[in-house]
């Protein structure tokens, strides 16, 4: 792993928690785990932004559904916003500030992996759309 040092503590905290970590060689580091949703973190100036993506089958009739469904669990997050891509796959992403504390960061991964698993609820009906 070969990381400017801002963001490198950021990647030897997540694999900490089990990601493996992956150099896209363009300035971002893909961060996979055997449980949690994959991440892409890329470094920009004032902080790290942090990104997933989860394939889903939306028909177009089903669409609205499918929003509605995303805007109910964002009502929900704390910190992850989630939204349809082009092709309705599930993005979520996030922003962290730059300034890496143990602690904060910490109380931040928690609650990213709360969000996380508000996809696997079946409160909200995701479920119809994954698989």
């Amino acid at each position: 792993m070969k990381a400017k040092s801002a963001i490198a503590e950021f990647l030897n905290h997540l694999t900490y928690l089990g990601y493996k970590i992956k150099d896209k060689h363009d300035g971002s580091f893909l961060a996979k785990h055997d449980i949690y949703l994959n991440l892409l973190l890329t470094d920009k100036v004032t902080g790290v932004f942090i990104y997933s993506c989860a394939g889903v089958n939306v028909s177009d009739d089903d669409r609205p559904n499918y929003l509605e469904c995303i805007n109910s669990i964002n009502a929900d997050a704390i910190v992850f916003r989630f939204y349809a891509g082009s092709d309705n796959d599930l993005m979520g992403d996030v922003w962290f500030p730059k300034y890496y504390n143990k602690v904060g960061f910490s109380a931040f991964m928690d609650l990213l992996l709360h969000d996380m698993q508000l996809l696997f609820s079946d409160k909200y009906g995701l479920e119809k759309y994954c698989g």
